[in-house]
């Protein structure tokens, strides 16, 4: 699969020429780099494709769409072994199935995708890391659905623990802000002002956006986590009653499990 990693960044066409196993890191380095931005997913870790072919959360989809609208064309090959070039004029009824199902229909080789021009000294964002304590979760949602999410604006949040020893259930959210920091501060205030166990708010360049995502990317340890994306793209939050479910099941696998999944002692 090794062979599968170059990409092409073709600044004058706007688009990149994406093989089928880059992870995010390598390509916001190599968009940065070359004064680019792309509608990548928000961990590093993660295959390019692998998570843009099922939809692809991402930082900007307010501005440029989710990671699967960024697909210009596709290489497919067929069960049959046959290869085939994808787009929206050759082979339209695969180009409309491949944009969220593409991995029942074939293995993805490569793609185009679009890029957007960016030079380095104004790709950056306004990012805050902040934890709450377990029960702030109805507080954080009801707080989130009062806030208009212009386009340049992103927040996702995660059911996560402390960490060993004691993991102790906590709540994680990332509020994101394409713009100065006084305007991301005014624009967030309702969140910041819910009371946070922790604040970590920076000014990072493109190639940092995903770094709070590296605890999750690294081998070992157990990391349970359940995560909700907020884009500007989406509707109210309606998850409430959802979410406490999976609060539940954070806290305590056993109890809120079904009994049919419930593991054996």
């Amino acid at each position: 699969m090794a062979g599968l990693t170059p990409s092409t960044l073709v600044p004058a066409a706007h688009e990149l020429w994406l093989q089928g196993v880059v992870r995010n890191q390598a390509l916001v380095n190599a968009g940065y780099s070359n004064n680019a931005r792309f509608a990548n997913p928000t961990c590093n870790c993660l295959g390019c494709l692998g998570a843009g072919l099922g939809g692809g959360l991402t930082r900007t989809a307010g501005l440029y769409g989710w990671v699967v609208d960024q697909l210009q064309s596709v290489n497919l090959v067929l069960a049959s072994g046959e290869a085939v070039n994808v787009s929206s004029t050759n082979e339209p009824d695969l180009w409309w199935v491949l944009r969220g199902a593409a991995p029942n229909f074939g293995v993805v080789t490569s793609t185009v995708v679009s890029a957007y021009p960016m030079p380095q000294a104004v790709n950056v964002a306004w990012q805050s890391r902040l934890t709450f304590a377990d029960d702030k979760l109805k507080d954080l949602i009801s707080t989130i659905n009062t806030i208009d999410l212009a386009p340049h604006m992103q927040i996702d949040f995660l059911l996560s623990t402390s960490g060993p020893p004691a993991y102790k259930p906590m709540i994680s959210a990332i509020a994101f802000f394409l713009g100065n920091a006084s305007e991301a501060e005014k624009a967030w205030a309702p969140v910041l002002k819910i009371g946070s166990l922790s604040n970590s708010t920076n000014v990072l360049p493109y190639m940092e956006w995903g770094a709070w995502s590296d605890t999750f990317c690294a081998k070992g340890d157990r990391k349970p986590v359940y995560t909700v994306c907020q884009p500007s793209s989406s509707k109210r939050l309606n998850l409430a009653d959802r979410l406490r479910i999976v609060q539940d099941l954070h806290r305590d696998p056993r109890r809120a499990a079904p009994k049919s999944a419930t593991p054996p002692s």
